[in-house]
């Protein structure tokens, strides 16, 4: 039952409004801090990155789009010499080719 009233036309409801959560998840994996390049990478981006597979798992339509995503991502890191989080694309990307289905 759609309750919008026609005071505030720019309001949707919120089923008409589709949500890209790979555009809230990707950005997730980045931590704000300098991303070190050895050791081990902490538990919260791992649990983001294990958050982002599960969701192209169950829609595997947005997986071009993730690729993309991540792909500006590296292209962006790479360019500003940040070599911490091009390893974490990459560890990304290897996360994602592994927990996929053939």
């Amino acid at each position: 039952m759609n309750t919008t009233c026609g005071c505030f036309p720019s309001i949707a409801a919120a089923s008409v409004v589709p949500v890209k959560r790979y555009n809230q998840l990707v950005p997730a994996i980045f931590p704000r801090s300098d991303v070190p390049l050895e050791g081990e990478t902490d538990p919260a981006v791992l649990r983001q990155i294990k958050k982002l597979l599960e969701y192209v798992q169950k829609n595997p339509e947005r997986g071009p789009k993730v690729s993309r995503r991540l792909a500006r991502r590296l292209e962006k890191a790479m360019s500003r010499r940040q070599w911490g989080v091009a390893l974490l694309v990459a560890r990304t990307y290897s996360s994602l080719l592994e927990g996929l289905p053939p």
